[in-house]
């Protein structure tokens, strides 16, 4: 998987508690963003079960400060990310 050139322009506002939040393996269902509620574990990316993801040129502004870590990555191997 490759993000290439991403703006990302996000609302913020998460807690340090957010960040610990887990979200269920749901491997029966099409993966939408609304069957995990609103309470994600990191501020710009969350990626599980990757092999091969390369990100380049991702930038970002928050409207809010936000705690949680910028991402979280469980069960993802060959990461190449740049600016």
């Amino acid at each position: 998987m490759r993000l290439d050139d991403i703006e990302l322009r996000l609302s913020g506002g998460g807690s340090k508690g957010d960040g610990d939040a887990v979200l269920p393996e749901v491997v029966e269902s099409y993966p939408e963003i609304t069957m995990f509620g609103h309470q994600y574990p990191a501020a710009l990316l969350y990626a599980r079960h990757v092999n091969g993801l390369e990100i380049s040129g991702m930038k970002s502004t928050f409207e809010q400060p936000d705690q949680r870590p910028n991402r979280v990555l469980v069960d993802v191997e060959g990461i190449e990310a740049e600016g």
